[in-house]
């Protein structure tokens, strides 16, 4: 542990070993108990320093100052965000549309037999054995 690292812990983490990085927290301690007692104690005054300190709850009147002074909601953000959703809206449908068209194509592809690995099979029975119309 060098004492810039303990620094930056104590900094980061505050004074208490629980709140340390488990895989530095044994190395940290030992290095608070050896040489980084002076910064250890720093880190403890100011964690009892800020454990004490308050801040009060504004009044309503603030409140209302805020509400006063934000700018109120304006028609075309309205229609914007109409314009948005139905657009959205439209996308998902085309998106759906398009993915149950692959489905399909994909089911009926699977469902035709597959071509013959013959060619004298892939004629029909009624039609010419021979395209040249002579004999084998």
């Amino acid at each position: 542990m060098t004492p810039e690292r303990f620094r930056t812990l104590i900094e980061a983490y505050g004074a208490d070993p629980q709140l340390w990085p488990a895989g530095e927290r044994a190395a940290a301690s030992a290095y608070a108990s050896l040489d980084g007692h002076e910064a250890w104690s720093e880190a403890v005054e100011l964690d009892r320093l800020l454990a004490t300190h308050r801040v009060a709850q504004p009044d309503s009147a603030l409140y209302r100052r805020i509400l006063d002074a934000a700018p109120a909601p304006r028609a075309a953000w309205r229609r914007a965000r109409v314009w948005w959703s139905s657009a959205a809206l439209a996308g998902f449908s085309v998106a759906g549309g398009l993915a149950g068209a692959l489905v399909v194509s994909m089911v009926v592809s699977s469902l035709t037999p597959p071509a013959p690995s013959n060619p004298a099979f892939s004629t029909a029975v009624f039609s010419e054995p021979f395209a040249d119309g002579g004999s084998e």
